[in-house]
């Protein structure tokens, strides 16, 4: 008895032990069989994606016999209908039958409405006939859908080109731009889109982001880029870049764009380049009478000082040597001004700060009248980084009747306050810039305004 009901469960754990190894069995196998079915239908719809893309290459190439053949051999798969739908759809808008392309395109969307191609297709035939409304949807299921980087560029495109032709470029649509960036942050997007932020940045006073969308529209591929080098000009001329201004003045061909960049205030860059001359800032004043000639070549007084500010730069040795021998050859040369004054002005030119201020001094002992003299040893003195020294001279000077002349007066205010800014004393600075009254000097002043800290 005892043997018999030990028999008994020994048989039964092998039933069990033989019956869980068949269901592992099973499971293995039929896993097998699962794999092997998910691999063999990724193959056909990875075959389905290159068919569509060789068929939407043939269409381009006009080949319409061999796109019909594709479109057998996709449909042979048995796999992806919204794909052979589209395959369909492209084929019929090669063939000029934009009827049934639409319903081709419709079908697609039918079969997987995430499916951005289609959508992109009916968004760009929808808005050709002016239903923005229905052409503004698909384009948006197209960005949010299942979409590549290009067909999110392409569907932002066709949602902007709606809100141009709607006149509806505004702060509203500056969010569509941060949109298409924050989802496609590194994609080269085409000309027109470029421009398209540029121009609508640019109205809506985000200028940095108006020049930085028509910089991109300059480097892309494009036969006309005349307003995005304008929008740069502008957008730069607003933030008061002016290294960026001059950048695409001379590239600009159209006579419209030439002219809008002529209605930017050339003479600001003028009075600037003038105020900058006169405080011997020679790279400066360079600079901005450069842009005011670029933007008016013909503009007789930035001529004027550009060949001043060129001959400022040139080797003044031998007209050192000319005046030197012309103080030992006169009769009372401790008393001729004149000599001593020419004698500082050249000295300052050539860098020679130490003698400019003692000749500077010869010149004053003689003529106690002669303002401009102690203005330029004033300058030598900041050259020569004696800064506080140079804040006495003009203070000294602006007692005198050199400072009843407008003028004078705001250059000497100028050239104080740009020595404070340099020994940064910026309260200073500003008081001083505050005192220049409405002129020539006004310009600089409020530029410097604007840069101090």
């Amino acid at each position: 008895m005892y043997h018999f009901i030990q028999k008994k469960p020994s048989a039964l754990l092998n039933l069990k032990r033989q019956v869980s190894s068949f269901s592992v069995f099973l499971t293995l196998f039929f896993c097998l069989v699962w794999h092997q079915t998910v691999a063999y239908d990724e193959d056909k719809k990875m075959k389905m994606l290159e068919l569509c893309d060789r068929l939407v290459a043939q269409c381009k190439n006009n080949e319409l016999a061999e796109a019909e053949q594709t479109i057998a051999e996709a449909e042979a798969l048995k796999t992806s209908p919204e794909v052979i739908c589209y395959m369909k759809g492209v084929l019929a808008e090669t063939q000029k039958k934009p009827e049934e392309a639409q319903e081709a395109f419709l079908a697609a969307i039918n079969l997987r409405a995430d499916y951005a191609a289609p959508h992109l297709k009916m968004g760009t035939f929808l808005r050709k006939q002016d239903n923005l409304e229905e052409a503004a949807l698909h384009f948006e299921k197209a960005f949010y859908g299942h979409a590549t980087p290009d067909e999110k560029i392409k569907a932002k495109l066709g949602t902007l080109l709606i809100l141009e032709h709607q006149q509806l470029l505004n702060k509203e649509a500056i969010k569509h731009f941060k949109e298409l960036h924050h989802a496609v942050p590194h994609q080269k997007y085409p000309f027109r889109l470029y421009l398209l932020e540029a121009r609508t940045a640019f109205v809506v006073g985000e200028y940095s982001m108006a020049q930085k969308a028509a910089a991109n529209a300059a480097e892309a591929e494009s036969k006309n880029y005349d307003e995005a080098y304008y929008l740069h000009i502008a957008a730069s001329h607003e933030l008061k870049n002016y290294e960026a201004m001059g950048r695409y003045i001379d590239q600009i061909k159209s006579d419209v764009y030439k002219n809008k960049v002529k209605s930017i205030d050339y003479e600001y860059y003028y009075n600037l380049g003038y105020a900058y001359y006169h405080a011997y800032e020679l790279d400066l004043s360079s600079h901005f009478i450069d842009i005011s000639l670029k933007i008016k070549p013909t503009y007789l007084n930035a001529v004027q000082y550009h060949n001043l500010i060129e001959k400022k730069s040139a080797d003044k040795t031998r007209d050192i040597s000319h005046v030197n021998h012309k103080l030992l050859g006169a009769n009372y040369t401790t008393h001729d001004a004149g000599y001593y004054f020419d004698l500082t002005r050249l000295y300052l030119h050539e860098k020679k700060y130490t003698k400019a201020i003692h000749t500077a001094d010869s010149c004053f002992r003689a003529d106690r009248q002669n303002g401009e003299v102690l203005f330029l040893k004033a300058i030598a003195q900041y050259k020569h980084h004696h800064g506080q020294d140079a804040i006495k001279t003009l203070a000294q000077l602006l007692e005198m009747p050199y400072c009843l002349d407008k003028d004078n007066r705001d250059k000497v205010l100028f050239t104080q306050a740009n020595i404070f800014r340099h020994l940064h004393q910026p309260d200073r600075a500003r008081e001083q810039l505050n005192a220049i009254s409405e002129g020539l000097y006004k310009a600089a002043a409020n530029y410097e305004l604007a840069h101090l800290k």
